[in-house]
């Protein structure tokens, strides 16, 4: 350092020189330009890095956080220059034969930088004793006065197991969006043929009936399988609505007292007939102690109809079919256990059949092979119903041997107090007076085809009918009306103008109380769970599922009256 300074008093300068040692600082400056080097140089996540001189490749700098890295690659690299310790690294230590090694090659290294300044290598390395997977990145920096390279590893673990894990949900997304596909296909399939082969069988015998008027015996033959084959379509129908309402959560218990003597003798009266026209010996086994129990009477009889009714489907002439009640002890006080025990020897189940025999819509095979009609959903409403009822379902089968399905599940003992109620109230109901004769009904429905057919069976039955083809014409009708005039309205849901939750909330506002009370039953093909809710939120009082079945109306009636008086 020179500094110039004039005496005033001879006019002349004198200089003088100072000088410094500045090799300390030098050192920090130098040192602290690096650390901003290499700050700039790397980003956020970096899990080791290394400075390699520009022009000899040899190894400046090292730091890493992998104690692997420090111990196990470091001592094997460090000591040699780049070109050499990065062919070790990938060939000996990765174990890695692909020709991604030239994206590694120094001189394709310094030509990335020299254009972009940073260089990611595009293939990821997956190091086996870490479980860690790494990314490499290249960055030009000057360090301490040389032209240096910079090579990071970032940690892309988390990264690349979320990406797996992304891969692997869209994977079973779309096995499962297959699957349902699949399913979807088969049902419609399935659901074609079972459905059309009743319909064809329907119509078919109607042709025939047709052809053959004057033939009585003939006639009713028809007549008598085309209803068979109606109650069979029926049948496959109710199976899906049976299926919808237990996927949708809708399908509650209706719990009551059952006489446990008298169920198990029902289901002796209602298949030993078919049994023995088919050749097969029906056998009937009770070993129930208990005589009443609250349970489900109408559900605990679909799970044992649906298992003897296919363990008779797939039994051949000669077979047996054996249901066994057996009541068991169960450690809960005022509860009783059953293993329902139904047995056949008929044709079996394959083992690959077996994995997958309560699944909807799976049948071994096809009604077109096997010759014996189903919807493959019988099984897997068993299994819902039997586990909405806290039990469980379990079978063993054998091709060409037979197979047996065990229901167990534990039901309340009645106490013998509220058994003489009800009781008493039973036998009331069945003494009831009650007497549909001369009862006028309003039947409402747009189709006219509908109201001929209910009109018939409604009239035969002893209700007097009068009819109203939507919603508008029968709030005119009861509004014009006595208030006296009409007992009752049979109501469908679906019409013009009006419908018929609509119409029923109109009848329900008329001024009238008599006849704004009058009481409102649906009977409709709309016959889901919701529908029945829609029809009870309307103000209907009731809801009956088409094809009519007078006895299922007649029953409705008098619980509807019932419940009115």
């Amino acid at each position: 350092d020179i500094t110039l300074i004039k005496n005033h008093l001879s006019n002349a300068y004198v200089a003088t020189i100072t000088i410094y040692d500045i090799t300390a600082k030098k050192e920090m400056e130098v040192a602290y330009e690096g650390q901003q080097a290499i700050t700039s140089a790397l980003a956020f996540g970096v899990n080791s890095y290394w400075i390699i001189d520009w022009e000899t490749e040899e190894f400046i700098d090292a730091f890493t956080r992998n104690d692997y890295v420090e111990k196990k690659i470091n001592p094997q690299v460090v000591n040699k220059k780049y070109t050499e310790a990065m062919r070790y690294t990938y060939y000996a230590l990765l174990g890695k034969t692909d020709d991604n090694m030239a994206e590694y090659e120094i001189d394709n290294v310094r030509s990335r930088l020299s254009d972009q300044g940073r260089y990611i290598v595009s293939e990821e390395i997956y190091f086996a004793p870490t479980n860690m997977y790494f990314q490499i990145e290249y960055a030009a920096l000057n360090y301490k006065d040389r032209m240096a390279i910079i090579m990071s590893t970032r940690d892309v673990t988390t990264v690349r197991e979320s990406e797996r894990a992304l891969q692997l949900e869209l994977k079973t997304a779309l096995e499962q969006a297959k699957r349902a596909n699949l399913a979807k296909t088969n049902f419609l399939f399935n659901m074609s043929h079972d459905i059309r082969t009743p319909m064809n069988a329907i119509l078919g015998f109607n042709e025939i009936a047709t052809q053959h008027i004057d033939d009585k015996e003939r006639v009713l033959d028809a007549l008598e399988k085309a209803k068979y084959a109606g109650k069979h379509m029926l049948g496959v129908i109710n199976d899906i609505l049976d299926m919808s309402r237990i996927d949708s959560g809708k399908l509650e218990l209706d719990i009551n007292i059952i006489d446990v003597k008298e169920h198990i003798m029902r289901f002796e009266d209602m298949f030993k007939f078919d049994m023995e026209k088919r050749g097969i010996k029906f056998e009937v086994i009770d070993e129930t102690k208990t005589k009443y129990i609250y349970g489900d009477y109408l559900r605990i009889t679909q799970v044992i109809t649906n298992l003897l009714g296919n363990a008779m489907k797939f039994t051949k002439a000669g077979g047996t079919v054996t249901y066994h009640g057996i009541e068991v002890e169960v450690e809960e006080e005022g509860y009783v256990g059953y293993n329902i025990h139904i047995k056949d020897t008929g044709i079996g189940m394959s083992e690959e059949f077996q994995r997958r025999v309560f699944t909807a819509f799976e049948r071994e095979q096809t009604s077109t092979v096997s010759g014996i009609q189903g919807t493959g959903l019988g099984l897997a409403i068993v299994k819902r119903l039997v586990e909405l009822m806290d039990g469980k379902i379990t079978f063993t089968s054998k091709v060409g041997v037979g197979t047996e399905f065990v229901v167990s599940f534990k039901a309340q003992v009645v106490d013998e107090a509220n058994l003489e109620m009800t009781l008493a109230k039973h036998e009331s109901e069945e003494d009831s007076n009650f007497d549909i004769k001369g009862k006028r009904i309003l039947l409402v429905d747009d189709n006219e085809l509908n109201r001929e057919i209910a009109y018939e069976i409604l009239s035969s039955a002893g209700f007097e009918v009068e009819q109203a083809d939507d919603g508008n014409t029968a709030i005119e009708k009861i509004f014009d009306a006595d208030e006296d005039y009409f007992d009752l309205v049979f109501m469908d849901i679906q019409m013009p103008s009006m419908n018929g939750y609509e119409a029923a909330r109109q009848i329900r506002k008329l001024s009238n109380r008599k006849k704004a009370h009058i009481p409102i039953i649906a009977m409709t093909a709309n016959a889901f769970e919701e529908d029945r809710e829609k029809s009870f939120k309307s103000g209907m009082n009731e809801h009956i599922a088409k094809p009519v079945d007078i006895e299922k109306v007649i029953e409705i009636v008098k619980k509807v009256y019932s419940t009115l008086e």
